[in-house]
């Protein structure tokens, strides 16, 4: 009887010690944190919280591009800017993010986003990296013509310093015809999320 109490008495001990390093979690939350997790808890004072800034941008010497088909749109820039919209927590919960602007930049042809914000959600694999969902969707001016494509996909989202992410699915056309706008156009670019510098996924 001694020895089952004390290992309950050790038990518990360990359980707090847990809970004021990590803080407490809920099983299949996802948390976006600052810091990487250990046993896919966010560490306490690392949970992005509601509201908080992100940017993602292509890396240096990377190219976004659109594959229309008998053109390709090769863009040297590209800057996505919105915030989180939750925090995640509680059974089966993502988080929420919306994009309020993107922009594309030193192009093959003038591009402009479409349909801003974006809604995507953020969902966690284990305590370093999950997948993003949500859209893209853009309008591109080439040898006069218009095109305009939208689509959404789940994208690998790889956590750290910074955390990054690749898009490569097709988009589709919603406006626009003849030679130049096709009715798919794969779309191809991976960016760094440069704020939160640090970014990992946890899956509580």
């Amino acid at each position: 009887m001694k020895g089952l109490t004390t290992k309950l008495v050790l038990t518990a001990l360990i359980a707090l010690a847990l809970t004021a390093l990590f803080g407490t979690g809920t099983a299949s939350a996802t948390r976006l944190c600052t810091a990487k997790g250990i046993s896919e808890v966010c560490p306490v004072g690392s949970i992005i919280k509601t509201g908080t800034a992100l940017q993602a941008e292509l890396p240096a010497a990377t190219t976004a591009v659109l594959n229309m088909g008998f053109k390709k749109d090769t863009c040297k820039k590209s800057t996505l800017k919105g915030k989180t919209l939750s925090e995640g927590g509680g059974l089966g919960n993502s988080v929420s993010i919306t994009f309020e602007t993107a922009t594309w930049a030193e192009c093959t042809c003038p591009s402009t986003s479409q349909a801003t914000p974006w809604a995507w959600a953020a969902s966690g694999s284990g305590n370093v990296d999950g997948e993003l969902v949500g859209q893209i969707s853009l309008q591109v001016a080439c040898e006069g013509q218009t095109c305009i494509y939208s689509g959404s996909a789940a994208y690998p989202l790889k956590g750290g310093t910074p955390a990054s992410f690749s898009l490569n699915f097709e988009l589709a056309r919603q406006a626009g015809s003849g030679l130049l706008c096709g009715a798919m156009a794969p779309y191809t670019a991976t960016y760094n999320i440069t704020s939160p510098a640090t970014l990992f996924v946890t899956k509580e």
